[in-house]
């Protein structure tokens, strides 16, 4: 793979055709000036958008489905493109990844799940941008075994990773193993921990294809989910994690200064309505949003 003249070999891989398309990908949304990217799903309403938001396995697609099938419309499952100065969220519609069913066939199976297609015929795709109304931040609740634990999932290149798994293994209380052909690191989230993980990562760039944070989350759906106001400085922390483009830089005319990137996501959410959604049965959330988005009556 070549971009701008750098060149990056991919051979090895277990997947070079997803590693260049998920790598071409990251470096054009890191150029994206006008838009700051969240990582949520979209449906569209008469009204506006509603934006959901959370970690992996907190139900964020189960319950973009529901709206779907409620009627609702698709703009996006994964990204969440806001346009900076307008504040409106544009379609970003790809195919959903859901967990397989029974009967259920697909050519396209990866770990338990199916591609959903977007044909046109199972729900409305929405074609235009709309203003953002609502934000619903997926509390995936905290595994109380593994609190205080960052998991780090890596990509590493054979015969290069030496050096950076000695490094991880050197920091105390960390533990690194090989599963399969991937390597997950737990560490302690004490002070400046996670900015030492990130550190070596950077270091050692050249030895990792990449790294993600896995969530440490165990959601408990048994329970009766509670849907309540979130206030908005705290929805722009939840967010800052679920940031799909990096923002900070010195040069880039879309960089943003570390200390103005909360600022920058609270002003996005300027008269945004937002809430924290626990874990539940999914028809109980469903029920929960869709109260929250039918049109409040004129005294």
């Amino acid at each position: 793979m070549e971009v701008d003249g750098r060149q990056v070999a991919l051979e090895g891989h277990l997947s070079p055709d997803r590693m260049a398309s998920l790598s071409i990908a990251q470096l054009l949304m890191d150029r994206v000036e006008a838009f700051t990217i969240l990582h949520a799903a979209v449906v569209g309403t008469p009204d506006g958008a509603l934006a959901i938001s959370g970690p992996s396995g907190a139900g964020k697609t189960t319950l973009t489905l529901s709206l779907l099938e409620a009627g609702y419309s698709f703009l996006s499952d994964d990204f969440c493109p806001l346009h900076r100065e307008s504040g409106l969220a544009h379609p970003f519609p790809r195919s959903l990844w859901v967990r397989e069913q029974p009967g259920q066939e697909s050519m396209n199976q990866r770990s338990g799940k199916v591609l959903f297609p977007l044909d046109g015929r199972s729900f409305p795709m929405e074609t235009h941008p709309l203003p953002l109304k609502w934000l619903v931040c997926l509390d995936a609740g905290a595994n109380s075994k593994e609190m205080g634990i960052g998991l780090v999932r890596m990509e590493l290149r054979e015969g290069l990773e030496g050096p950076l798994v000695e490094a991880i293994r050197s920091l105390e209380g960390t533990e690194i193993l090989k599963v399969r052909r991937q390597w997950l690191v737990r560490y302690p989230r004490r002070e400046g921990y996670t900015r030492r993980m990130k550190n070596l990562l950077q270091q050692h760039r050249e030895a990792c294809w990449h790294a993600y944070t896995l969530s440490d989350a165990e959601p408990d759906f048994s329970k009766e989910p509670t849907l309540v106001p979130f206030p908005t400085h705290e929805a722009a922390f939840f967010l800052l994690r679920e940031l799909k483009h990096s923002l900070i830089g010195d040069e880039r005319p879309g960089s943003i200064r570390p200390g103005a990137l909360l600022s920058h996501i609270g002003a996005l959410l300027s008269g945004v309505a937002c809430y924290r959604l626990t874990p539940g049965p999914r028809a109980r959330r469903l029920y929960l949003v869709q109260e929250l988005l039918k049109p409040k009556e004129l005294n």
